[in-house]
């Protein structure tokens, strides 16, 4: 079929028209040519057009409105799209049969500057490839895509921000054998903004300076990642749930420091393979003995940042901390030593709770608060569970906690 005037009365069902205007039904229009001269489409246009395979647009329109194909679900290809720059919020939304084959280029990213929020959530989508001038990409423009394959955004050096729930999938729609590049401008990611996303490793640009809550979680292909320098904070659950991973590396500068102060609640909990590969002080661990070491930047480390992480065995905390906050390392099973650095003063509740096969705590020369839970036969529940417990090396013996714990 070939529409003469896209008006803005008709959308979906009723959006076909003959020269006369009576309806065309939706059903029975697989394709449709939208001819040159056309130069806007009203939102919502073909909404829901089921039997939609292929739209075919003029070199004359370069925005993409709102809802166009939203819940077009037989949608396999949106030919004339590589002359478009805006694609508006949720325009393919619910499309999971647009995808780019061999033999079909569901759609062409060439001369894109704007995508909308939501633009391509639930898409089939397998590949995307963004070009220099894409300079802005809204929330969860590409969430929920679970055929992707590879995404390349190396050529957009205008954009800094990656936006809320960029890449997120539900868990139902993960995708696995994921390879993304990112800009080296990208500083900012937001929130949930790879979740669940199926990839082995990622290369951080080294000017990120951000990374939002739960901006990794469950990403349970990922075996290795690097912090830059630059970053400031981890956000809560920002690895969360990601259980194939085995190393964190915390990239130096110039000065071999780090910028990062905080480990959010739940930062690393449930990365239950992490195990840390840093060589860890032979004064206090013995020679050649690896494990997790903080950077020395760290000033806190949040509530259950690292809990149930099942293989950690030796964990370094740096000098520099003072907050090891409540079941920081609850339920780490493996665990057999941790060093507490000097500068630690406050190790909350139920730290180290079923840490079962917990042997030394080391340091510990300036701890002044063990946090108030008590189990019910009076025995301080910060060490609740740890059934292999030998040594606390020492902990301010002259504050009521200290009496309490032993």
């Amino acid at each position: 079929i070939a529409v003469e005037t896209i008006g803005t009365e008709y959308k979906g069902a009723t959006a076909f028209r003959d020269p006369d205007g009576n309806v065309i039904p939706s059903e029975t229009v697989p394709t449709l040519e939208i001819p040159e001269g056309v130069t806007s489409i009203s939102d919502g246009a073909f909404q829901g057009c089921v039997s939609l395979t292929s739209i075919s647009l003029p070199s004359t329109l370069s925005r993409i409105p709102n809802y166009l194909c939203y819940g077009c679900t037989n949608l396999k290809s949106v030919y004339g799209s590589d002359h478009i720059k805006e694609v508006g919020a949720c325009a393919f939304s619910s499309t999971m049969s647009l995808g780019n084959t061999e033999d079909i280029i569901g759609f062409d990213f060439t001369s894109i500057e704007k995508i909308g929020s939501d633009a391509f959530n639930i898409c089939g989508l397998t590949s995307v490839v963004l070009p220099k001038s894409c300079v802005k990409i809204e929330h969860a423009a590409f969430a929920n895509t679970p055929k992707l394959k590879s995404f390349d955004m190396s050529l957009c050096d205008q954009i800094t921000s990656l936006p809320d729930a960029f890449l997120w999938h539900n868990e139902d729609r993960y995708n696995s054998n994921f390879s993304l590049t990112l800009s080296s401008s990208i500083k900012i990611l937001g929130d949930r903004c790879f979740g669940y996303c199926g990839f082995s490793s990622l290369n951080m640009p080294s000017g990120i300076t951000s990374m939002g809550a739960k901006c990794f979680y469950s990403c349970a292909d990922l075996e290795s990642i690097t912090i830059p320098s630059t970053v400031t904070s981890l956000g809560e659950s920002c690895f969360e749930g990601c259980t194939g991973l085995t190393s964190v590396t915390f990239a130096t500068n110039a000065q071999g420091g780090t910028s990062i102060t905080t480990f959010g609640t739940y930062c690393f909990s449930g990365c239950s393979s992490l195990i840390g590969f840093d060589t860890l002080d032979s004064g206090i661990f013995g020679t050649n003995v690896n494990g997790l070491r903080l950077p020395d930047s760290i000033k806190t480390i949040g509530y259950y940042a690292f809990s149930n992480c099942k293989n950690l065995n030796y964990v370094q905390i740096n000098e520099g901390c003072k907050y090891v906050l409540g079941a920081a390392f609850d339920s780490c099973s493996n665990l057999k030593k941790i060093y507490v650095s000097s500068t630690v003063v406050h190790l909350d509740q139920q730290v180290f709770r079923g840490c079962s096969k917990l042997t030394h705590v080391l340091g510990c020369a300036n701890v002044e608060y063990l946090g108030e839970n008590l189990d019910s036969t009076g025995n301080h529940t910060n060490f609740y569970g740890c059934t292999s417990l030998i040594e606390v090396e020492r902990i301010n013996e002259g504050n009521y906690y200290w009496r309490i714990l032993f």
